[in-house]
């Protein structure tokens, strides 16, 4: 019978590396414990109520009501912070007709404090015969058809406008632009800023006077022009005159027959 005889020290050897390998295992098993743990404390944490939506703080609201901002945020008291999407919250709030920039923010205590900047209505337009709808300086519709609409100036000559939350064709620009550079003491005065039937653009001011602005070119420095020979016409008693502007640096007055 042959005996085989093992050198303490490749035993020893061996031994080391059996515990070395065991001590290994532990260690990548405690790594994955560990890491299952977090996970699972990520979604308890995610359920819990000290992460949920405690309060909302909405600002900037006047024309939009309250209950028409909260539907569009897409969450409500007691909804996940972790979830929460503040992006497309904003972009919800932002598709309502009369909002024109949102922000969402979130503080991990709880409160969504949101802020939206309302659209600001310059003139009407009609969408349909005798209804006219409010617009914005870009031309997006603000209001359903309204009967009785508000004293600004009305876009005549153009193409229809479109339901609340679109906006007006391309050709309206101009009369827009107008319209945005009036300054404020003229701009309660103009009735009505129209093209004609060569598709040259008129305003109609209340004291009955006229003005051709002619193309769509250099249209502040028109509305400039305009401002200026009615003021000064105002000091000489003169109201009923057909004002040209088309040339800025070279108005022409008419009196109205």
């Amino acid at each position: 019978m042959t005996t085989v005889t093992v050198d303490p020290r490749v035993r020893a050897r061996r031994i080391a590396v059996r515990k070395e390998q065991g001590h290994r295992r532990l260690r990548r098993l405690v790594l994955i414990v560990g890491a299952v743990a977090l996970v699972f404390g990520a979604l308890v944490a995610s359920r819990s109520s000290l992460l949920d939506v405690d309060r909302i703080e909405i600002y900037g609201l006047d024309r939009v009501s309250l209950r028409e901002t909260e539907e569009a945020l897409g969450f409500q008291l007691g909804s996940p912070l972790v979830t929460l999407d503040t992006g497309s919250a904003e972009t919800a709030l932002e598709s309502i007709a009369w909002i024109d920039d949102a922000m969402v923010r979130r503080s991990w205590r709880g409160t969504i404090v949101v802020e939206v900047t309302e659209r600001r209505p310059v003139a009407i337009a009609l969408t349909q015969p005798d209804r006219w709808v409010l617009v914005d300086p870009h031309g997006r519709v603000l209001s359903e058809p309204l009967a009785n609409p508000p004293d600004l100036p009305r876009l005549s000559g153009l193409r229809a406008a479109p339901e609340i939350g679109g906006f007006m064709d391309a050709d309206s620009g101009a009369a827009l632009a107008v319209v945005q550079a009036l300054p404020p003491s003229l701009h309660e005065r103009v009735y009505g800023v129209w093209r004609d039937s060569r598709g040259e653009l008129q305003i109609g001011v209340d004291e009955g006077a006229t003005i051709l602005f002619g193309d769509d070119d250099r249209l502040r420095a028109k509305v400039v022009a305009a401002a200026t020979m009615l003021d000064h016409l105002a000091l000489e008693g003169v109201e009923a005159v057909h004002l040209d502007v088309s040339v800025p640096n070279l108005p022409v007055v008419r009196t109205q027959p």
